[in-house]
């Protein structure tokens, strides 16, 4: 690494010459400019294939940053869909249940179910609703004293 940053810092003339020289005749014919913007030093971790195959043969369990990164990125996309998964749910069961008209026009679930469902599962859910209203009214339920006063 303190080779790269030595060559960042002593060579940045020859590489700005390099690139110069390789748009030599764009930059010649047409005007071009070329300018050389970020030169820097980057360490990147590398996997010594023959060393890992080594300690697995020793019992020796590995595990890479990147695996693991790239493992963590996999259950956090996993978790994100789950959790939409849910609130689609429980939005598509506040429209069976109390109806697309109990929404309020501009409300964050109204903008939600459009943008989510779209028209055509809107009115499948309407339908829903209808069912679920005529199975509550025929719905057998204990009357109470309140109710005849």
């Amino acid at each position: 690494m303190t080779i790269c940053e030595n060559i960042v810092r002593y060579g940045r003339k020859q590489i700005i010459s390099h690139e110069q020289m390789k748009y030599h005749s764009e930059i010649f014919i047409y005007g071009w400019n070329v300018e050389v913007l970020n030169i820097r030093a980057e360490y990147r971790e590398s996997r010594d294939l023959l060393q890992d195959l080594q300690d697995i043969r020793e019992g020796i369990t590995i595990v890479h940053t990147s695996d693991q990164e790239k493992r963590n990125k996999e259950l956090k996309r996993q978790n994100r869909a789950k959790q939409k998964e849910k609130r689609e749910k429980r939005l598509e069961q506040k429209i069976v249940k109390n109806g697309w008209d109990s929404l309020e026009p501009f409300s964050l679930d109204y903008h939600h179910a459009l943008k989510w469902f779209g028209q055509e599962k809107i009115k499948a859910l309407e339908k829903r609703h209808q069912k679920y209203v005529e199975e509550e009214r025929n719905k057998l339920r204990q009357m109470s004293l309140f109710e005849f006063m």
